[in-house]
């Protein structure tokens, strides 16, 4: 019960609240359902606290990342700056899903850098490509040479 009940979280029909949201879990039994309701995004959005104990084993980029670089204006990010991602996924517990929010789309939008530093292995075409063509198929990324980048990220 550690959250604010008012914050608007508008996830859900019927849902407009973390309150409601918190009423809606009291009627889960089964604690895998339960943990999986506890989703870290909407932790973050009703201000649940980060146990200060515990150092988050989840980071974006092992904590490497830009953490003023503004999200807001990408619509299908719920989140308005890379640090208040980072401080999203550091409820996630499960390693599966911390690979899965630390994705090359993820690392390029926050500018983390490129691991190894050295040439990356993953490349568009083998190099061969329009960079300033435009690719709006993922949010953040906006050209082919966007797209190039994050591809990087994959090892």
């Amino acid at each position: 019960g550690n959250f604010t009940a008012n914050k608007s979280l508008a996830i859900f029909p019927g849902i407009n609240a973390c309150g409601d949201y918190n009423t809606a879990m009291s009627f889960i039994s089964k604690s895998a359902v339960c943990a999986e309701a506890n989703d870290p995004f909407v932790q973050f959005s009703c201000g649940c606290p980060v146990d200060p104990a515990n150092e988050p084993t989840c980071k974006l980029c092992e904590g490497n990342f830009t953490a003023n670089k503004s999200l807001a204006t990408i619509d299908e990010i719920p989140f308005n700056t890379c640090g208040d991602f980072n401080t999203a996924i550091s409820f996630i517990s499960n390693s599966t899903e911390c690979a899965e929010a630390n994705n090359p789309v993820s690392q390029f939008l926050c500018g983390c850098p490129i691991d190894p530093p050295n040439e990356p292995t993953c490349k568009l075409c083998e190099g061969n490509f329009t960079a300033n063509k435009s690719l709006a198929i993922f949010p953040g990324i906006n050209a082919c040479g966007d797209y190039n980048t994050a591809m990087s990220f994959i090892s």
